[in-house]
């Protein structure tokens, strides 16, 4: 495994670890909401949720707004131009701030 799925690893076991009830019976249960709140944080490095990356918008809050208008086509597909434009440019920062982090030891 690789660095960041050994931390969503460890992130989903203390949030279960938080959930579960005291017979830890119900962990399955616990499951979707937990996938639900990871997939909905915004990672430091890319500043994306990996709901964006995927579908190009965050889900909907869980409150009801009302009616609410959904974007174009054209709309969506520069929403997800620029999304990875700029996941990319904020991976190579990253890169390289490691890089010299590792470089100065």
């Amino acid at each position: 495994m690789d660095g960041a799925t050994k931390q969503a690893n460890r992130t989903m076991t203390q949030m279960l670890q938080q959930c579960v009830g005291p017979k830890q019976k119900d962990w399955v249960t616990k499951l979707l909401a937990i996938e639900f709140a990871m997939n909905s944080a915004r990672s430091s490095t890319t500043r994306f949720t990996l709901f964006y990356l995927n579908y190009g918008h965050n889900p909907s809050p869980m409150i009801w707004k009302g009616k609410e208008l959904y974007p174009g086509v054209c709309q969506f597909t520069e929403n997800m131009k620029d999304a990875i434009i700029s996941m990319h440019d904020a991976i190579i920062v990253a890169r390289v701030q490691h890089t010299v982090q590792a470089n100065r030891k």
